[in-house]
């Protein structure tokens, strides 16, 4: 990713996850946006009055993390949403394969014992935290771990 396509995604992440309503956008219950009304809301900032649809199409191909998706004349961000209440998603079957990313010191006991939800990481998940918050409880979770709360060791 470039530069300038960074800074793009980061303006359009602040757009369309964090506070739509500054550059007047109203997004639908599955968090989507007309791409004209984001380009409008956009060109409306010095930085970037010459920003091109071709632009949005760059930056979210170029993108490793997968944060935007464009459908037709339609884009919404795929995650990470702080605006108030929840964006509409649609339960699917997960693929065929699915990739987990590892160390290589965590392997051996992955290939051993298989992948398996601690009762730290299954309590986080039944209740999360609001996003740029530290998780419930008086400690963040890697405290927690390194505490042997979470790590089986207890």
């Amino acid at each position: 990713m470039t530069d300038r396509s960074t800074a793009l995604s980061k303006t359009v992440s602040h757009a369309l996850r964090h506070e739509p309503w500054v550059y007047e956008l109203e997004l639908d219950d599955a968090g989507w946006v007309p791409v004209d009304a984001l380009l409008r809301a956009l060109r409306d900032l010095r930085r970037w009055r010459d920003v091109q649809h071709d632009d949005l199409v760059s930056m979210v191909a170029s993108s490793t993390k997968r944060r935007y998706e464009i459908d037709g004349g339609r884009i919404r961000a795929l995650y990470g949403h702080s605006v108030p209440g929840r964006i509409a998603t649609v339960r699917a079957d997960p693929p065929e394969v699915l990739f987990h990313g590892t160390s290589p010191a965590a392997w051996e006991s992955i290939r051993e014992r298989a992948l398996a939800t601690s009762s730290c990481a299954a309590s986080a998940a039944a209740q999360p935290a609001p996003r740029h918050q530290r998780p419930r409880g008086s400690t963040s979770w890697r405290a927690a771990w390194a505490s042997n709360k979470c790590s089986g060791a207890a």
